[in-house]
């Protein structure tokens, strides 16, 4: 029997029974987790994807991104044929009674949503859909995509009618890589159907892999407006705190001791500045609102200012190098530095959109020799940029370290040992508020994002 006709009890039992199918569409850093622990559950999925090298290298049990506890996942489902990598949708969504979307949407140059996987997609498997389906969005799109591009696409590519021959909501991923697999069971989910049937089904299913509520929204609109507001939220936040960083740096402020302070008031959200906001999500999420708001003829100024900002936090920081560089006798120009960190979050191997990248070309235009390191990426070639193999390695002979990226290992920097292989004075940049400023040694020259220059030369 299709689930769209199955009532919740019956979905729960069919569940527990390992009697469904799923396939999930788009095996990427949401995908894989996704495929992965729905599989566990003992449910057959078929997990799609058109690159060939993720897909042979799930067939071995091996995922190809970083993650906690993935591998271990995926090993024992593809082993016990729970976990089916293919390359060709048909059989996957023929026999399928759920579709999860995970493909990537991001923002192109112009700042326009890319939605052209979720399109070439839908125009590829809606022939493969099956009546009595469900599909469940778990992309990161604008409100009224899957209402106006999603449900038209499919309808268009077969002779399927929504909400008569199959349901559709959306339940965006609330992911932190590095946590994602507690997140997908821990965190509560955000969900909501094209109509009240897709909603139940869509519920039910996530209430047998989900140890936490879900929360439920009027329609797919609503939920992927949720998802956008989270972001949102962040951003604009942290692009305050950025531009008051700036100011304050000028009123000779420190912002550290303003937040402390400031976070003692019930109703304050600390949020901190830094070297700028990097990641598949904060810097491009607002502009699909942007993108929506200006269809209906309205301007979101503090959102659009807001990335104004949080995108000119780079360049702020090569505007603190050459401060701590002069404070040094140094010119940029032939100085030796040494950036520390390429991901755009902590003790996370993913370098997408980060700000290490606007600051190493600025830098490199001014003439600087660049020595990169991140434990992540350790001796490798990253958009022509390459990596050292250790810290020793990127720190010798240099004149001043920028921190971008605030690991583990750069929190825990031996100043001390840095200094019998740097050149003395040493200029330090911090991006993030890494270092313990009651810890700077002597010759050193210390600049951190919105806190007084500590100057021990």
């Amino acid at each position: 029997m299709p689930i769209m006709n199955n009532t919740p009890d019956e979905i729960k039992k069919r569940f527990n029974n390992n009697e469904l199918t799923f396939t999930v569409i788009g095996l990427g850093r949401i995908g894989q987790p996704a495929a992965s622990i729905f599989a566990e559950k003992g449910i057959r999925v078929y997990g799609y994807d058109i690159n060939e090298n993720v897909i042979n290298s799930l067939k071995n049990g091996k995922p190809t991104i970083d993650e906690p506890g993935l591998e271990e996942i995926i090993e024992k489902v593809v082993k016990n044929n729970l976990l089916i990598p293919t390359l060709y949708p048909k059989e996957a969504i023929e026999s399928s009674d759920v579709i999860i979307i995970c493909l990537p949407t991001p923002v192109t140059d112009d700042k326009n949503p890319d939605y052209s996987s979720i399109i070439t997609c839908f125009n590829e498997i809606s022939k493969y859909i099956q009546k009595g389906s469900l599909i469940i969005v778990e992309s990161t799109i604008s409100p009224g995509v899957v209402e106006n591009m999603i449900v038209p696409t499919i309808e268009k590519n077969s002779d399927l009618k929504v909400m008569m021959d199959f349901g559709i909501a959306s339940c965006p991923e609330r992911s932190n890589p590095g946590e994602i697999i507690d997140r997908f069971k821990n965190n509560p989910r955000i969900l909501g159907g094209i109509d009240n049937k897709s909603t139940m089904v869509a519920k039910t299913i996530y209430e047998c892999v989900v140890d936490a509520d879900v929360i439920l929204t009027s329609n797919p609109k609503s939920a992927n407006a949720v998802k956008l507001v989270e972001n949102i939220f962040r951003d604009v936040n942290i692009a305050l705190m950025n531009e008051l960083a700036i100011l304050f740096e000028k009123l000779e402020i420190d912002i550290y001791e303003i937040i402390k302070a400031a976070k003692t008031k019930w109703n304050f959200v600390p949020h901190y500045p830094g070297s700028g906001v990097g990641g598949p999500c904060l810097p491009a999420n607002p502009y699909y609102l942007i993108q929506e708001a200006i269809k209906v003829e309205f301007v979101p100024h503090l959102i659009r200012f807001a990335r104004e900002i949080n995108d000119r936090m780079p360049h702020h920081l090569v505007e603190l190098t050459l401060e701590t560089l002069n404070k040094i006798g140094k010119p940029v120009k032939d100085s030796k530095i040494s950036i520390l960190g390429i991901s755009y979050k902590p003790d996370v191997a993913d370098y997408q959109l980060s700000p290490a990248f606007p600051v190493i070309t600025e830098l490199k235009k001014l003439g600087a020799k660049i020595n990169v390191f991140d434990p992540y990426f350790k001796n490798q070639t990253i958009k022509n940029i390459s990596m050292t193999e250790d810290l020793e390695s990127a720190v010798s002979d240099t004149d001043c370290i920028i921190i971008i990226t605030d690991h583990k290992i750069f929190i825990d920097l031996d100043l001390n040992q840095i200094l019998t292989l740097s050149h003395i004075p040493l200029a330090i940049v911090d991006g993030r508020n890494t270092l313990d400023i009651d810890k700077i040694p002597k010759n050193v020259i210390y600049k951190s994002i919105g806190r007084l220059l500590i100057n021990k030369s």
